[in-house]
């Protein structure tokens, strides 16, 4: 391969990771923290001990993310950019690591291609920019899968520990992860030498899996936590679309994927059937188990966006081999050996060529087929570059309203930020700040985007606060009256009750207070959410 060639090439596989990055940098402090991102701000700007006390009541299987981000938070602060950037790094390093993988089963059309259409999934760039574990669960998953093919090539001890490294903290971020392991055996049972690729996969999971299962286990008493999910015939219909973000960009994946997967199964199936459990598996056997556990929730199954773009991938590199390759072309080497390999080989030099491994001897492995077309610059550039920007453009385009759509607030959140910035402006001395609802996400909302200048408003119907109890909510005075300070004159109350009486549904002595002492002065409407200025109208007694 010339130079010249090289260089192209390098920069096509450098192209997913810098589409990602890019889309994923676009707009990503636009969209307010929503409930979730909120509750990794609370968690991890905790010190230590006040972080160990919630974990030890919430969230304690976050706790691998949230220890991570306790010690970034600590050097880049708690901004929206600062909370979401590690999420972003993940993806983009998730976006080179499917580009790799696509290289290593489809060549190098084929990771380019799967990158790039990875990259345009509007879900990509949604999690890119969100404060949870989703991004980094995704990356540690494809970089297990990467490592697994790559001992499966060569096994050695060190290799083995590296993936198997990898596999605990995927499982350790999200036990749901763990159904990756369904795609890995796949691999193995392919890849089998006498038993011993097996034997080997076997003992390093069952260590991998220690962590995982241990976190998950000792957070059995938390499982209330995803009491919340309720899965209908509507959502698991609607499944793949809600994964990806976006209906014209699920179609356009499957609509490749069932291409690639009808035109290659007969001569690739070891490389697609893998591809098919990663993709497929997961899902459907969380649908399967719901009626006794349901976990059926799309971004716990992000991690299986790789293998849609890299099945939906095997579509765009079949018809290149449809339209470029002639049905006679001779052996070809290995992706594993692809940068070194030189021009097409003649039928003179084929007896000469290196043989094949195991894994691509059977029928004319998919991936050197592909990245053949590569072996041509000019090649590259009139057939493969073209044939796959195309392809990713019509698939992508389609998903471009999805993609401004995952950057603005949705319409049932409400907008802290709008009050916060009202409290700030007008806040004076003696003013107090409470909230209707006991439970967090309205103090932890309002809290997080109050300016420096307005943090100092007491919350006088407070007692304990959240740190104290090990929780992201505090607990309230049981007799509002006698808790709320003389010195406060007006108090502002953030309520996320639409229309209607402010305080119905308030408890009763709270409710009574605040009809008794103050009159409403102003009330100012946002987005699910109404602000209100109470003025105190009676001398305390």
């Amino acid at each position: 391969m010339s130079q010249r060639s090289m260089s192209a090439n390098r920069l096509a596989l450098a192209a997913p990771a810098a589409l990602t990055a890019v889309l994923g940098a676009i707009g990503l402090s636009s969209r307010q923290l929503w409930q979730d991102e909120l509750a990794t701000w609370w968690a991890t700007a905790l010190p230590g001990t006040d972080l160990t006390r919630l974990i030890s009541q919430h969230d304690l299987t976050l706790a691998p993310y949230y220890a991570l981000m306790h010690g970034w938070v600590t050097i880049t602060g708690t901004s929206p950019v600062a909370l979401r950037l590690p999420s972003l790094l993940a993806m983009v390093l998730a976006a080179a690591l499917v580009t790799a993988l696509g290289r290593r089963l489809l060549g190098v059309t084929g990771g380019v291609a799967g990158g790039l259409l990875f990259a345009v999934i509007p879900a990509i760039s949604r999690y890119a920019q969100e404060a949870r574990p989703y991004a980094l669960v995704l990356a540690a998953a494809a970089l297990s899968t990467l490592l697994l093919l790559r001992v499966l090539d060569r096994p050695t001890a060190l290799r083995w520990a590296d993936y198997g490294f990898a596999l605990a903290v995927t499982v350790s971020l999200h036990l749901v992860a763990a159904l990756l392991l369904l795609a890995h055996a796949a691999w193995v049972w392919q890849r089998r030498r006498g038993g011993r690729a097996p034997a080997a996969w076997l003992a390093t999971t069952a260590i991998a899996l220690v962590p995982g299962v241990a976190l998950t286990l000792d957070s059995f008493d938390q499982r209330e936590q995803v009491s919340w999910i309720d899965t209908t015939w509507l959502s698991a219909l609607m499944l793949l679309s809600d994964l990806t973000a976006s209906i014209p960009v699920a179609i356009g994946l499957i609509l490749l994927a069932a291409l690639g997967t009808a035109r290659g199964w007969r001569e690739h199936r070891d490389t697609l059937f893998p591809l098919l459990i990663w993709a497929a598996a997961p899902p459907l056997l969380l649908l399967a188990v719901s009626p006794l556990a349901d976990l059926v929730v799309p971004r716990y199954l992000l991690f299986t966006l790789p293998a849609w773009a890299l099945l939906a991938a095997s579509g765009v590199a079949s018809l290149l081999l449809h339209t470029s390759l002639p049905v006679g072309t001779s052996p070809l080497p290995s992706p594993q050996h692809a940068d070194a390999a030189g021009p097409l080989p003649t039928a003179e030099s084929s007896a000469a060529a290196k043989p094949l491994p195991r894994f691509a001897a059977k029928r004319g492995h998919f991936a050197a087929r592909s990245h053949a077309l590569l072996q041509n610059v000019t090649g590259w550039r009139a057939g493969g570059l073209v044939l796959v920007v195309l392809v990713v453009l019509v698939v992508g385009l389609p998903g471009v309203v999805d993609q401004v759509g995952v950057r603005r607030d949705p319409s049932w959140a409400p907008d802290f930020r709008g009050a916060a910035v009202v409290i700030g402006e007008r806040a004076l001395p003696g003013d107090g700040l409470a909230y209707a609802d006991a439970s967090w996400r309205e103090r932890l909302g309002t809290t997080y985007h109050l300016p420096a200048t307005a943090r100092w408003l007491p919350d006088p119907f407070a007692e304990v606060s959240a740190a104290e109890r090990g929780d992201y909510a505090v607990a309230e005075c049981p007799a509002p009256r006698t808790c709320l300070p003389d010195e406060i004159r007006r108090l502002w109350f953030v309520t996320t009750t639409i229309g209607g009486d402010p305080f119905a549904g308030l408890p009763s002595g709270k409710a009574a207070v605040l009809r008794e002492e103050f009159t409403i002065a102003s009330t100012m409407e946002f987005t699910e959410l109404r602000l209100l200025l109470l003025m105190r109208s009676t001398n305390p007694s």
